[in-house]
């Protein structure tokens, strides 16, 4: 995770900063070759928290995360029409990035399994009391 948000991050960061499209380019997919380490950690947490219903738990998060896309949107668009910074909209995803990242790295617990074995166990477990 904290490659996967730090990667992306920074690549949001630095792309309004370059001079060159191939090298804004360059940089954009470094950042979204990075994000692939984010989508591992998070698909997994739905099985953790709730195995048994994971299938509406992802449901109900996949609408929860439409939300930012679409006030994305409309933050970038006012961010474009009042400075007509594209390098600050991106500061600012990078920004959000950040915010993930830090609220992760928060939250997260790391707790030794009976084999011996290191694991991610997120905060949230205590919901499997209350859906098992």
């Amino acid at each position: 995770m904290t490659i996967g948000f730090g990667g992306v991050a920074i690549a949001l960061m630095f792309v309004g900063l370059v001079d060159s499209s191939y090298m804004s380019i360059g940089v954009m997919s470094a950042g979204t070759a990075l994000n692939a380490f984010v989508a591992g950690g998070f698909r997994v947490n739905h099985m953790d928290v709730a195995p048994k219903h994971a299938g509406t738990l992802i449901g109900v998060t996949n609408m929860a995360g439409t939300i930012p896309g679409i006030m994305g949107v409309i933050i970038s668009g006012w961010i474009l029409q009042t400075t007509k910074s594209w390098s600050l909209v991106f500061e600012v995803a990078g920004g959000v990035s950040l915010f993930g990242l830090v609220f992760y790295l928060v939250l997260v617990t790391f707790k030794a399994m009976t084999n011996g074995v290191v694991c991610i166990v997120e905060p949230l477990d205590y919901v499997n009391k209350f859906v098992a």
